[in-house]
Formats: structure tokens, sequence, C-alpha cells
């Protein structure tokens, strides 16, 4: 009776030490994620777990998001615990809570995860008897991206410009919300004979490229050479969250117009006067702005600010004038070398005195052709 009983006791300590294996195998829980696109931290918990041990299960889950590019765990969790009951269960954020997060830094604090490629995994831990243990564990991998990458809008695509100094305008990435340090990488290379836009822009030398961006816009710099009539030029924008690669645009191309200004046309056009209220226009032929200005000052400098009243971005931009002399000011300036101006649009010429007055003068931008 003795080695019965010995017997059924080791039965039953084997028994109860395979019990973790047994249920490691009869219990399997699946992520349910998108592989890319925007993810929220609730949809983390979407799983299914799937209980074939005849008994109803009691659990807690463990989950780890570890940065690909860094193999570091950026965020980690667990949940209260779960009755997993028999055969399939379909869990969801609700099930989970309350769910306590630990995180790596203050962005993955935030409803949506932050831009990157992550690898998630999840373990399911079982309770009983005062003892615990993963009987199931999963990894999937997952890449979070705007749902809209940024858009290029000016120049247009394969657009004839009239200036050799362009502007570059584009639309941020959506949704806006989930970046914390938006900024671009603008791209402007030569298409050689034969090449796509998209070899131009991967294999050249850029011919002008400029790094961390803040806002959706950037000019061609007037210090840098005019780009040429007989080329075509490829353009392209990376917005970044911080360093870290968001999204980029699609490519396009524009040229150089051959017939820039017409001497002729902007010779014949008069100076106007700048006054203090006056509601008249002027007309700045191929953009080339011809005002004239009373300097009651000893001031050698004059600082024009011109205003693109033809957008809602009404941010004015400003050249100077060198070696003004007292009185009459005959300015005559090419505007394209700041902004880029178009055909039809109406702008704003100011020029604040020392004494605070506002002079200006309406113009607008007529292009001619040869």
């Amino acid at each position: 009776m003795i080695n019965i009983f010995t017997m059924i006791k080791k039965i039953i300590l084997i028994s109860l030490g395979l019990l973790p294996f047994l249920l490691q195998a009869q219990i399997t829980i699946n992520a349910q994620l998108p592989p890319a696109g925007l993810v929220q931290k609730d949809q983390l918990w979407n799983l299914i777990a799937i209980n074939n041990t005849g008994n109803v299960v009691s659990a807690y889950i463990n989950m780890s998001l570890q940065d690909q590019s860094t193999g570091q765990v950026v965020l980690s969790a667990s949940t209260h615990t779960l009755i997993i009951d028999k055969g399939v269960k379909v869990l969801t954020s609700k099930d989970a809570q309350p769910v306590q997060y630990n995180y790596s830094s203050s962005e993955f604090s935030k409803s949506f995860l932050p831009m990157g490629a992550y690898t998630i995994c999840y373990q399911l831990m079982a309770l009983g008897h005062g003892d615990e243990g993963v009987v199931s564990n999963d990894c999937v991998a997952i890449t979070i991206e705007p749902l809209s990458p940024p858009l290029l809008n000016m120049p247009e695509d394969k657009a004839n410009l009239q200036t050799p100094y362009p502007q570059f305008n584009w639309m941020p990435p959506a949704p806006f919300n989930m970046f914390s340090n938006l900024n671009y990488d603008l791209i402007v290379a030569e298409v050689l004979p034969g090449q796509s836009s998209s070899e131009a822009i991967e294999y050249n030398i850029p011919v002008y490229s400029r790094s961390n961006i803040p806002q959706t816009i950037d000019n061609y710099p007037s210090s840098y050479p005019k780009l040429d009539t007989a080329k075509t030029y490829a353009w392209q924008v990376i917005a970044k969250n911080g360093t870290n690669y968001a999204a980029k645009t699609d490519v396009w191309t524009f040229k150089i117009a051959s017939s820039q200004r017409p001497v002729d046309i902007i010779s014949s056009t008069p100076f106007t006067q700048l006054t203090t209220s006056s509601s008249d226009k002027a007309v700045a032929p191929n953009g080339v702005l011809k005002i004239v200005y009373d300097n009651k000052s000893t001031s050698k400098i004059i600082k024009v600010k011109v205003t693109d009243l033809t957008t809602s971005n009404n941010v004015p931009v400003e050249f100077i004038i060198k070696n003004a002399t007292q009185g009459e000011n005959y300015i005559e300036y090419d505007l394209n070398k700041i902004m880029q101006t178009k055909d039809g649009g109406i702008y704003l010429a100011q020029i604040v005195d020392e004494q605070n007055e506002k002079w200006f003068i309406h113009f607008v931008v007529k292009n001619y052709k040869k």
C-alpha cells in the first residue's frame, strides 16, 4: 500500500510539474494589429485567446514594445487579472483595464504611438496555486506611419517657372498632431538625359538641399547660382519626426522658362510713388517692382516689406536697399529673388519710416513672354 501511495504522489507531483507545459500547449494568444498605419495604444489589446484546456484559466498579460532600429524597449505594460473562458475569447482594451504602462519617453504617453518600426511581444501569464508562468506568447512587427504623406504644392509638377530662384511649398503629413517635432528635408536635383525624376533624386548630387526645415516653405537662395533654363529639375520633400524618418512626397519636376524678363516691357513700366493713403494699384511686370520713396530721414537703409494678399499665409518678406539718399529714391527690384510671384497675384509693398509712418502701394504682378 505504501508503494501505491508513493507512486500516486509521484504522479501528482509530475502532473503539477507538467501543468505549465500542458497549458502552454493548450492556450494560445494572437495579436490582431494592422501591419502598418496609425495605431492607438488601446488597439494594442486587440487579442484573441484560445483556451483548449477544458478549464477556466486566470491570467494576466505582459506587453513590450521594442524599437526595431535601436532594439530598445520603449513601452511596456501589464493588465489586471483576466478570466480566460474555455474556447475562443476576443480581448479588447476594455477587458485589459486597468493597464499599467511604463514609457521610455513622454512621446509614448499619448493616445497614438509615435512614428517608427516596432516589434510588439505579448506573454500570457497563468495564475494558480500561488504560482504563475508563461503559458503563451506572440510577437508581431508593425510600422507606424501617417495616414497621408506630405504633399507637394508649388511649383506644380512639370511647371515652367518665370524665376530662376523658385519658392517651394508643400502640405504637412496627416494627422498633424501625431508628430512631436515635425521637420523636413528638401532636395532639388538636375534630371539628366535618360533618367527618371526619382532616379535623379536618388543618384544625382543635389543642386540644392536643406535639412531640418521647421515650416512648409523654403526659398531657393539668391546667393546660389541661377537655375539653368536648359535643364529639368526634380524636387522632393522628406518629413521627419525629430531625427526619425516619417514619410516622403512624390517627386515633381520643373523647368525655368527661357524668357524671364522682357527688358523692353520692364523698362517702359513707370515707377509708382509710395503714399500713406493711396488705393491705386501699380503693375509689376514679371514680378519686377518699380517704386519711388521719398526718404525724409538721413537713414541710408530702406527696408521694403512685400506681402502676398492672395494667399492665406500673409507673412511679409523683406528686401533691403542700401546707400539710400535723402529725398526721392527710385527702387527697382526683382521680387522673384525673395518670393515666387504669381501672374495676376495682388501684393502690398510697404515701408515704415523712422516716425513709424507707413508708406505703401498695392500692385499686381503681370507676366509677359516674348
